[in-house]
């Protein structure tokens, strides 16, 4: 995945000039948002797959970025792996300048991320002090690019979600920080069915009934007329064939190598992840990649051409192109 335009190592010495001197007036720049939103349809379709939603997602961001002070919540639900950590993941990237971390840049540096599961030794009253303090802080250094991604919501006690309905379209600024608009962030909601598997079998209708059920409570409290909700389905055997290819590709970028696996390979792969997709969907098929690949590619060099394909026993193996079975 290509990394925000000023972590870019392919940044141009004007780019590195803007990028150092006045980097915010790039948001600012004709043509920007176009191409912004680029990037963001490129990252989208290459990370998230089997997933309906990605258009309609993207088309209400390029709604955003010609108007930031429309507010724009977005709610990702579905069961665990199915994407949508990797979809807030690509709109934090799409929407900022430079990587969060030089080390992992999985995120942008104008994105805050906050877990519902992680503030339950915190009184409501300590809770609004750091949380109000978190967003406020991060809105006046990211006013036009701010991103913030709250990972389930529904772990909040329900009197800590309270504190954040102004962020949730309920309001245009905290009470004690009136001179800050919240109305310029993305905000993104995503919310786990279980790791059980619930939506397995269920098609769209059957999956927005059950958010509607499982999130009942939670929709009285918010503005639904910012808010946004994507049911994320389950994997299909497709999508899982893709994210296979695509784990491998991401693995050749990351190892330097000329790398391309089997029609055999994939099918040798997605047995193995079997047995986890009905609980992790697409988490499953990524580790499974990972564990087979790397061993694998540690044992090739980056010079010549190889392709992953099941050997003559029934293991996978790295073969250089020119093998024959």
């Amino acid at each position: 995945m290509d990394v925000p335009m000023c972590s870019s190592p392919s940044l141009t010495a004007l780019g590195h000039l803007y990028c150092t001197l006045a980097p915010t007036s790039l948001l600012s720049r004709p043509g920007y948002a176009d191409y912004v939103y680029q990037q963001l349809r490129a990252r989208a379709h290459h990370s998230v797959k089997g997933q309906y939603i990605i258009d309609p997602v993207l088309q209400l961001v390029k709604h955003k970025l010609r108007h930031r002070d429309h507010p724009l919540i977005l709610h990702f639900a579905g069961d665990n792996g199915v994407g949508k950590t990797s979809l807030a993941e690509v709109i934090s990237l799409a929407m900022a300048l430079r990587c969060k971390s030089a080390e992992d840049c999985h995120i942008g540096d104008s994105t805050l991320e906050l877990s519902g599961a992680a503030y339950d030794a915190l009184t409501v009253a300590e809770f609004r002090r750091f949380v109000v303090g978190a967003v406020t802080s991060h809105l006046q250094r990211h006013p036009r690019n701010a991103v913030i991604i709250i990972n389930e919501l529904t772990s909040l006690h329900p009197e800590k979600v309270m504190v954040l309905l102004p962020l949730l379209g309920r309001g245009s600024y905290f009470p004690e920080h009136p001179q800050v608009s919240l109305r310029g962030a993305i905000v993104i909601i995503t919310t786990d069915l279980g790791r059980e598997g619930r939506t397995r079998g269920k098609n769209l209708a059957q999956m927005r009934a059950l958010i509607e059920s499982d999130f009942q409570d939670l929709y009285s409290k918010l503005s639904t007329s910012y808010l946004h909700t994507f049911p994320f389905l389950p994997i299909t055997l497709d999508a899982a064939t893709d994210i296979v290819r695509m784990g491998v590709a991401d693995s050749r970028c990351a190892w330097s190598m000329n790398v391309t696996i089997s029609d055999d390979a994939v099918a040798w792969m997605l047995e193995g992840a079997k047995p986890y997709l009905a609980s992790e969907n697409g988490r499953a098929v990524i580790k499974e990649v990972l564990a087979a690949v790397e061993p694998l590619l540690e044992q090739g060099d980056k010079v010549r051409p190889y392709i992953i394909d099941v050997d003559a026993h029934g293991h996978l193996a790295l073969f250089s192109e020119e093998y024959t079975v």
